[in-house]
């Protein structure tokens, strides 16, 4: 959490929160999560909901409890759980990805595709659709 002028604050605490460096990284921006389901939900999907579920960015929380369900859900979400895959953690705003190559400000090959991919899909569910 952001405790006023973060950085001296954070800086006196000795935390790295230098943005070139993947602790940095995850240091700056990092919020743990819980998926917690009830025992009437684990017995509905047959999933014990233990473990860790990793770093990933907070647009793929859904479609990660949508999975741990056993729920396949739209096209949209199918898409976002395939990009989650292959880059967890995009940070629009610092221009930021984690790959399987590590912290990367460019993406290439595959990566690049289905980030492309998820953007035009995305922008289009976004102005063609209103619920």
């Amino acid at each position: 959490p952001w405790m006023g002028d973060g950085n001296s604050v954070l800086n006196e605490l000795g935390v790295n929160i230098d943005l070139s460096t993947e602790e940095g990284f995850y240091n700056y921006y990092s919020t743990p999560y819980i998926i917690w389901a009830n025992d009437a939900a684990k017995k509905a999907t047959g999933g014990d909901f233990t473990g860790n579920g990793g770093n990933m960015s907070s647009a793929f929380i859904m479609s990660r409890v949508m999975e741990e369900c056993g729920i396949s859900g739209s096209a949209f979400m199918q898409l976002n759980r395939e990009l989650c895959q292959r880059i967890p953690v995009v940070n629009t705003g610092t221009g930021s990805y984690v790959t399987a190559k590590g912290l990367t400000r460019e993406l290439s090959g595959e990566d690049s595709e289905i980030m492309s991919e998820f953007n035009y899909v995305s922008y289009y569910m976004k102005h063609n659709f209103i619920y």
